[in-house]
This record gives structure tokens, sequence and C-alpha cells, in this order.
């Protein structure tokens, strides 16, 4: 009954993590990706981003008009400073000239 018991002497060298639990792939496994409902959430959420931060940037800053000789130039614009000239026409005609 008094088996003599093992005791290991010496330590067993360290391995690394699995991948699947350390680096960007972990922090998205178990952040993102770790159930159902967060998954969805997941991809709900870039689908969002991906169809109000794009078109928005087009529209404030690519599609702008930001520079021209007289205000004529900003009429024909579609882009945000176009925006801030038609509400100008509306609160104060008299500003922009006309």
């Amino acid at each position: 009954m008094n088996a003599p018991s093992f005791v290991r002497r010496d330590m067993v060298p360290e391995r690394p993590a699995p991948v699947k639990t350390t680096g960007f792939i972990g922090f998205l496994r178990t952040r993102l990706f770790n159930t159902p409902t967060n998954i969805l959430l997941t991809v709900l959420g870039a689908l969002l981003l991906w169809f109000t931060v794009g078109p928005a940037i087009k529209f404030m800053l690519i599609d702008a008009v930001w520079t021209g000789k007289d205000r004529d130039a900003f009429d024909k614009s579609v882009g945000a400073v176009q925006g801030l000239v038609d509400a100008c026409k509306k609160i104060a005609p008299d500003l922009l000239g006309r």
C-alpha cells in the first residue's frame, strides 16, 4: 500500500501559449467572437461603420469644394461645403452677396 511516490527533480521547459489564445487573433476570439450574440453584434457594427464612415468621409473631404473664385463655384458642387453655402443662403442671404 505504501508505494513510492514520484517527485520530479528538474523542471519541464516552458512551452509557448497557443496562437488561438494570444495576440491579435486571441483578442478577436475572446472579445468579439466568443458567443453567437457577440459575433452578430460585431458583424452588424462593422457593416454600420462600412456604410456610414466611408460615405461621410467622401462627402466631407473628397467631394467638397474648398476653393473658388466666387460663389458660383460652390453652387455647382455637391459636397460638405455646399451644405454650408445653402445654410448661409437661408439664414443670411445678404451675407453671400445676393
